[in-house]
């Protein structure tokens, strides 16, 4: 039997997929990891292409590098009982480069795409409501860890 329940790994899945979603999506993150997007995507599904699929530790941080939070690890902390906290010891944050550049350009434009589907009937229904909120959710945390790596205040 395992230690953690079905709930909890569902939490780690979820976790996952907005830690994805933060560092520009799948096709992004792998850029900044050693898996494809393919295998991003598995790691974040819960059905049955992907439900026994999980991030290995070191993807998983440089997940939440590139998401610039510590989304998946904070997950597992809370999981545990534990809440994490940011330390005064000053971090290395690595600069701002061309692909960060890119990853916002096409966040922002499957944003835009998403949201003119959305609106192409006249109203937002509750699918889209979750996918636009789960977009702009990931759009918010990626401009504050791009605020951060080119030096402004966040």
């Amino acid at each position: 039997m395992r230690a953690s329940t079905d709930h909890q790994r569902a939490a780690l899945k979820s976790a996952t997929g907005r830690a994805i979603r933060a560092a520009g999506g799948p096709g992004a993150l792998a850029e900044d990891t050693r898996v494809n997007g393919s295998m991003l995507s598995r790691y974040e599904a819960r059905e049955a292409d992907g439900g026994e699929k999980y991030m290995p530790i070191d993807v998983a941080l440089d997940a939440d590098i590139a998401a610039g939070s510590p989304i998946i690890v904070g997950a597992m902390a809370a999981i545990l009982g534990y809440r994490l906290e940011r330390s005064n010891a000053q971090t290395e944050v690595p600069p701002a480069s061309l692909s960060d550049f890119v990853a916002l350009t096409k966040r922002q434009a499957r944003m835009t795409e998403t949201f003119a589907e959305a609106l192409d009937d006249g109203r937002i229904d509750a699918a889209e409501r979750r996918q636009l909120t789960g977009l702009i959710d990931a759009e918010l945390a990626a401009l504050t860890a791009l605020a951060t790596r080119i030096g402004g205040a966040a």
